[in-house]
């Protein structure tokens, strides 16, 4: 399908400015579109809009010649907009997170399947998130359940404490993300989670396409995470310094197995009563049908 030939040989130059807007139940203030169209194509354009408290921007190109397949190259701006709104003008019934969101980078790509996008998309992109709380049912709060449940000895993180959980969701202080993508997939440079409890770094690939990862994580417990998450304590008393453990995720983003990193779990000021990080690592995932104790990686 292809623009009218009327279209594909107009050229306009315009500024299109509204108050006030109402979309899919959210209001939009301040809108500002100020673009060059040339033959069937946005040339340069320049988009501002306040949102929900927050303010979004956007720059760039975007070619409708064919409208089965509009390529766009674009470089977005959003400064700390509530997620929730935002979730629910993306269509999503429900928020990944609660928090303030910016974004910002370039990505280049073009419509079509649910494939060919994902195929398409090139560029960067950084994003910061929080302070705010982690909702439970979403896929990112129930890896991050899974990741309490693996590195709290024999299954504390279950039953009443998990639904209280569930009904509040997780605190967290930021999350982090930096990003490249390429060939259908995104190369995540850095993930950082920041909770009261625990801090999450980590690194690796999703493939967009078949939905898989592949991440590398170090997962610090800080050594009031007991207090924060009214945990009884990690290994017999409540650890003095911290804990490190090194973790690959792997598989579908709804069923990730989790595995420990062969000698890579690091414990300090717990070393009484812990003979051995095998005989802890046993302990933690004796409960756990999808992680698996010392799997090898490559």
């Amino acid at each position: 399908m292809r623009l009218p030939a009327l279209l594909l040989d107009s050229t306009v130059n315009g500024v299109i400015q509204i108050d006030k807007l109402q979309f899919r139940e959210q209001t939009f203030q301040g809108l500002q579109f100020d673009a060059q169209f040339q033959r069937g194509a946005i040339t340069q354009h320049k988009l501002d809009v306040e949102f929900s408290g927050g303010k979004m921007s956007s720059q760039g190109s975007i070619d409708f010649t064919d409208l089965a397949r509009v390529s766009f190259d674009i470089e977005p701006n959003i400064n700390t907009v509530p997620l929730e709104p935002l979730s629910h003008l993306l269509g999503f019934a429900v928020p990944i997170l609660h928090g303030p969101f910016s974004l910002s980078g370039k990505i280049r790509g073009h419509t079509g399947s649910s494939e060919e996008v994902m195929t398409s998309l090139s560029g960067t992109l950084a994003a910061e998130i929080g302070p705010g709380q982690i909702q439970s049912e979403t896929t990112l709060g129930n890896t991050l359940f899974n990741l309490l449940s693996a590195i709290h000895i024999k299954g504390i993180f279950s039953g009443q404490k998990r639904k209280s959980f569930a009904a509040g969701g997780i605190p967290y202080k930021s999350l982090n993300l930096k990003a490249a993508f390429g060939k259908g997939k995104m190369e995540i440079q850095n993930l950082a989670l920041v909770t009261p409890a625990l801090n999450v770094d980590s690194m690796g690939t999703a493939d967009l396409v078949n939905q898989r990862l592949k991440v590398r994580a170090e997962v610090t417990v800080l050594k009031d995470a007991d207090m924060v998450l009214g945990f009884v304590p990690l290994v017999g008393d409540v650890a003095s310094d911290m804990i490190k453990v090194h973790l690959e995720l792997k598989g579908p983003a709804e069923k990730l197995e989790i595995s420990v990193l062969p000698a890579a779990g690091l414990l300090k000021g717990v070393e009484e009563g812990v003979q051995k990080v095998d005989e802890l690592i046993k302990g933690i995932f004796h409960h756990r049908p999808h992680v698996h104790d010392g799997e090898k990686t490559e």
